[in-house]
């Protein structure tokens, strides 16, 4: 399991970021890119600079339908003809954007229908839950990129074995993102103890970042440019914030682990044509979207674990997540060994190639 960093850590980072954004509700026809690397937003004296983070490049590029490849060579090769296409289209097709702007830098490039769940109220609301004692709970792992935070947390409270002496701990997995790269959710989360793989299982609660158009502050009109009003993100703030206070007060549920469990030995019992490792993983690299180097990663990692089932393939994947530096990608592997215990039995059957 990659651990990211500390809780600690990720609150001052949440925190400054806090103390230090501010969205802008733009006209496209008041940002235009410059130096292939720099956004503009106003005109003349009323104007302000900010660099783009290359996530917001490829916001900016995607909405204006740029070729992704395409979009990347202009960056390096001819910025000049990057800022000629961006402002061009962005002139043409006159829209209003919701800018999110940290510390001199467009952080992300948004719909205007786009409604922040911000990061400081999921940690807000979560924390006095995590540090109860009464929760006995532990946090395993926490980051923050770019495009997520993430927060992973056990309960020793739920805890059983899929085989003897194969140990595995419950808790839950808080997901979310301020710039637009998914829904706030909450997972299950799985860990086994014994090589400490992590599992992401299905979610307990999930909110999309959408709503009606932001009304900004009262200088906003059609043609200008507003700030995304305090109190307007307060209010959608406080009833999300209760919403994942409710959430967690009934995510430790025994049963539910239990549940959960029942699955995983029966995922244990299922076994693997040993004849076809290689075809298996094939397949499962395609279905699942690996790179070439992360399926022939699953293969030895399998080989060695020598837990040729379901249960065998699905910690294969997990143990990979675990030595994966990037914890986005880290954390798409983890849920990926969740898909494969609950692939339906027939899917398995062809998978597992038990009937060749």
């Amino acid at each position: 399991m990659n651990k990211g960093i500390s809780i600690t850590e990720l609150a001052a980072q949440i925190e400054a970021i806090e103390r230090g954004k501010k969205d802008l509700v733009v006209p496209s026809t008041k940002m235009r890119m410059q130096d292939g690397r720099k956004l503009i937003v106003g005109t003349n004296g009323d104007r302000e600079d900010f660099k783009i983070s290359q996530l917001a490049h490829e916001q900016i590029g995607a909405r204006l339908k740029i070729p992704r490849e395409y979009y990347k060579r202009m960056q390096t090769e001819a910025p000049d003809l990057l800022d000629h296409n961006v402002n061009k289209w962005l002139a043409d097709k006159p829209e209003k954007r919701l800018v999110r702007t940290f510390d001199g830098n467009v952080r992300a490039v948004l719909s205007d229908r786009f409604k922040p769940k911000e990061n400081y109220k999921v940690l807000e609301n979560a924390l006095p839950f995590i540090v109860d004692p009464a929760n006995q709970i532990e946090i395993m792992s926490s980051n923050l990129s770019e495009k997520q935070m993430f927060v992973k947390v056990i309960s020793h409270k739920l805890e059983g074995e899929v085989r003897v002496g194969q140990i595995v701990k419950g808790g839950f997995s808080l997901r979310n993102s301020e710039v637009g790269c998914g829904a706030f959710d909450m997972s299950l989360f799985v860990l086994t103890l014994a090589c400490m793989n992590g599992m992401l299982r299905e979610n307990s609660m999930k909110e999309y970042h959408v709503g009606g158009r932001i009304k900004a502050d009262e200088n906003d009109n059609e043609e200008g440019i507003g700030i995304y009003s305090a109190e307007t993100i307060a209010a959608d703030s406080h009833a999300f914030g209760l919403k994942v206070r409710d959430t967690l007060a009934h995510a430790l549920n025994r049963q539910k682990f239990d549940e959960e469990l029942v699955k995983f030995r029966l995922a244990a019992e299922n076994p693997l044509n040993t004849k076809y490792v290689s075809e298996t993983i094939e397949d499962v690299t395609k279905r699942y979207n690996l790179n070439q180097d992360e399926g022939k990663d699953v293969l030895s990692r399998l080989l060695q674990g020598g837990d040729f089932t379901q249960w065998g393939l699905s910690s294969a994947i997990t143990n990979l997540a675990g030595a994966i530096k990037d914890y986005d990608r880290s954390t798409d592997l983890e849920r990926i060994g969740g898909q494969i215990i609950d692939m339906p039995r027939s899917d398995w059957r062809e998978l597992s190639r038990l009937a060749a």
